[in-house]
């Protein structure tokens, strides 16, 4: 996109698209937001998204990570939800 002379935006969300990031990070299981009856919370009538938990210090070492992938490609622009 930079050759095209366009520049390049990154939008992270705040939840967490359950089956295949759960494949990837099995652990992101304990990061999720819970109701009070221990439930996960999903993002509307989208239960394949839940909403990650932003106290959980692990959610935001997977977050560091994504913006280390970010700047892999050269991002212009990152946006976090």
């Amino acid at each position: 996109m930079h050759q095209l002379g366009m520049k390049v935006s990154v939008y992270v969300g705040g939840t967490m698209f359950t089956e295949t990031l759960y494949r990837e990070v099995p652990e992101a299981r304990n990061w999720e937001q819970r109701d009070q009856n221990d439930h996960w919370v999903p993002y509307g009538a989208q239960t394949y998204r839940h909403y990650a938990c932003r106290m959980s210090r692990r959610t935001g070492v997977y977050q560091a990570r994504t913006e280390d992938r970010v700047e892999a490609v050269h991002a212009d622009e990152i946006a976090f939800r």
